[in-house]
């Protein structure tokens, strides 16, 4: 059931960039089991064009990218940094934070 929420929310973000004026968007990790997952996570979002800092918040199981001012990041490539960190748990973007 989690995977499906993942995959809805996805499909709708997917098309339009995630609040484009933004600086920071927050990726809910709920149940992150340790550093090494927050890691990998962090180090792939590092990579990604217009993304230039990522903070991993464990008490609120989160992790917080903050991209530049002309940055337009979509779901579609956060997705695709999260699946290459070979990040196995459920996970949730979200904006307008």
């Amino acid at each position: 059931m989690t995977s499906t929420r993942v995959i809805a929310a996805t499909l709708l973000l997917s098309a339009m960039p995630v609040v484009a004026s933004a600086k920071e968007i927050v990726l809910a990790v709920p149940g992150i089991p340790g550093p090494y997952c927050a890691y990998g996570v962090e180090k792939r979002l590092l990579e990604v064009e217009g993304i230039i800092e990522v903070r991993t918040m464990w008490t609120r199981e989160e992790i917080l990218i903050v991209t530049n001012d002309e940055a337009a990041i979509t779901a579609e490539r956060i997705d695709q940094a999260v699946k290459q960190a070979d990040y196995p748990y459920s996970y949730e973007i979200k904006t307008g934070q």
